[in-house]
């Protein structure tokens, strides 16, 4: 697992860099906040997790499981878009625009 991980580090950052020289310029101050609003909604979500999990104790597997991905989803969701993040604006009009036709 480790392994993977580094070498899954490694390749974002490489592509990371290659994009940057590319494109001229990435955008590193919105990709930061992205990064800090996943990891805070992570977080969050985690606790939420945990809790479901407290709650859930003794009873059937197949329920908690479906119901914590549920939940997780959903807190996950919720917290990126109280975070306001133009990327969750974006799809957010785009579903508009499609249901909307």
């Amino acid at each position: 697992a480790l392994a993977n991980s580094l070498a899954t580090a490694l390749e974002a950052v490489t592509l990371f860099i290659l994009m940057r020289r590319r494109l001229n310029g990435i955008h590193g101050k919105q990709v930061a906040k992205g990064f800090l609003a996943a990891v805070i909604a992570s977080g969050i979500m985690s606790h939420a997790l945990v809790g479901w999990m407290q709650l859930r104790q003794g009873h059937g597997a197949a329920l908690t499981a479906l119901g914590g991905i549920l939940l997780g989803g959903a807190v996950y969701a919720i917290l990126l878009i109280l975070l306001r993040l133009p990327e969750v604006k974006s799809l957010l009009g785009f579903i508009k625009r499609r249901t909307a036709k």
